[in-house]
């Protein structure tokens, strides 16, 4: 039977990084101006962003790319994700994608880190920053996560 989709390229023979696919993160934060702040730094280091304003907004558009025909269905690269947000927080979407089996790579963000966030963080296998954050870190494990995972 012959196969309709194209053998792998070799190495050698990759797409130019500019053609190849761009990372996506998904990105939940009630904050309107901390989410474009972030949504925007993300863009700039080259991500497309799916942005929401809660976890359940999040949650939403996570699982309409998820429901969506094989053929089309958009790659969950990241998720950026404040912890405080009304009726479903960042800890608790994390904790739900974590008990389905998700490894996506997390970033948490929020403005009251106590050592038992810190340690819920960690249990998540999720990056932690705590509002203010120095926006060059974050950037940078934003690339780490995208070339890495967690």
């Amino acid at each position: 039977m012959l196969s309709t989709h194209p053998p792998p390229r070799p190495s050698s023979q990759r797409l130019p990084r500019s053609l190849e696919r761009r990372p996506r993160a998904f990105l939940a934060e009630d904050d309107d101006d901390t989410r474009r702040m972030l949504e925007l730094l993300l863009r700039l280091d080259g991500f497309d962003v799916v942005a929401a304003r809660s976890g359940g907004e999040l949650l939403d558009r996570l699982s309409t790319r998820l429901l969506a025909p094989v053929e089309i269905r958009d790659p969950v690269d990241r998720i950026v994700t404040d912890i405080q947000m009304p009726v479903l927080g960042g800890i608790d979407v994390v904790q739900g994608l974590r008990a389905d089996g998700w490894n996506t790579p997390v970033i948490l963000v929020t403005a009251f880190a106590d050592r038992e966030t810190r340690s819920i963080a960690s249990s998540l296998r999720a990056a932690l920053f705590e509002k203010p954050f120095d926006v060059s870190d974050f950037r940078t494990a934003a690339w780490h996560y995208a070339r890495h995972g967690s």
